[in-house]
């Protein structure tokens, strides 16, 4: 019995993961995200704002909304 699961956009997945770990890394360098809520929050902001200049593939909306 085989299943039928979706392809994952593993590229694109990588790529998005990869954007947010650069960007928490510049961000702790300028002191913006020093504590883990501040990373966090930090990470929030940033997909909010992917999310609104639809910076990413559509493909990845449903990931971005979920994370």
């Amino acid at each position: 019995m085989t299943s039928m699961t979706p392809k994952r956009p593993t590229k694109e997945l990588v790529h998005l993961a990869w954007c947010i770990l650069v960007s928490v890394g510049l961000a702790r360098q300028e002191g913006k995200a020093l504590s883990t809520i501040q990373t966090h929050l930090f990470i929030m902001q940033w997909l909010l704002t992917a999310q609104k200049r639809k910076i990413f593939p559509r493909i990845l909306a449903s990931d971005i909304l979920w994370l």
